[in-house]
């Protein structure tokens, strides 16, 4: 979620992927910064997503979403996979409620 009046489109959404690994790119963009050449950054700059509502997207390819060192989720273009939960989550809830606690 983003708000800039005068900038940004109020009202306006974007379906588009991006993430929080775009925001160096992008703040350094906007504030006229240029990353270190030998800097491979993972993230993206996003202001045409931003000030543009029919911008076309800025990556080509997919995110890929980890929680505990476990991939959680896939994203492409409007295609997601999410994964329910990791085993190490499901080891914990088994603990506090399942099988192995006898509740």
């Amino acid at each position: 979620m983003m708000r800039w009046p005068g900038r940004i489109p109020a009202g306006s959404t974007c379906n588009q992927i991006a993430g929080n690994i775009d925001l160096l790119p992008t703040f350094a963009k906007l504030i006229g910064v240029e990353p270190a050449k030998d800097l491979v950054l993972d993230g993206r700059d996003i202001p045409p997503l931003m000030f543009d509502p029919q911008a076309g997207p800025v990556r080509a390819t997919q995110l890929y979403f980890t929680a505990n060192q476990t991939l959680a989720a896939i994203r492409q273009g409007d295609w997601e996979a999410i994964s329910g939960c990791s085993p190490s989550n499901r080891q914990r809830q088994e603990g506090e409620g399942g099988k192995e606690s006898g509740k």
